[in-house]
């Protein structure tokens, strides 16, 4: 497995990401981002648009109030290319088994906790 921290906060625009992105279909890679936050939400809809995604939060019944308030729409993500990012993730749960699913593990946490 892989696994990567993620800091939005801290990381600069990247030219790359609207060529992934722009892709017709996901790629058969799963990515789990683990975290409830903003860099997790963003993360797991720039991801859902080209792999198999799934998000994992841990923190009480956030999961679930995330799940619930996604419902059956889609992410909507407009990135700083000006492009406009679609997409939904497998699934959203706080069972830590799903990590067993992951080709690539993200960790989405705030700038000051790394």
């Amino acid at each position: 497995k892989l696994v990567f921290l993620v800091s939005f906060a801290a990381v600069p625009s990247n030219p790359r990401i609207s060529n992934i992105m722009g892709e017709e279909e996901k790629n058969a890679f799963t990515i789990l981002v683990c975290g409830g936050g903003n860099a997790a939400q963003v993360a797991t809809a720039m991801f859902s648009s080209a792999y198999d995604c799934i998000a994992v939060s841990l923190f009480a019944d956030e999961a679930a109030k995330w799940k619930e308030a996604l419902g059956d729409a889609e992410y909507e993500l407009t990135v700083d290319s000006g492009k406009t990012i679609r997409s939904k993730p497998n699934d959203i749960t706080n069972d830590p088994s799903v990590a067993a699913k992951a080709d690539a593990i993200v960790l989405a946490v705030p700038s000051f906790a790394h």
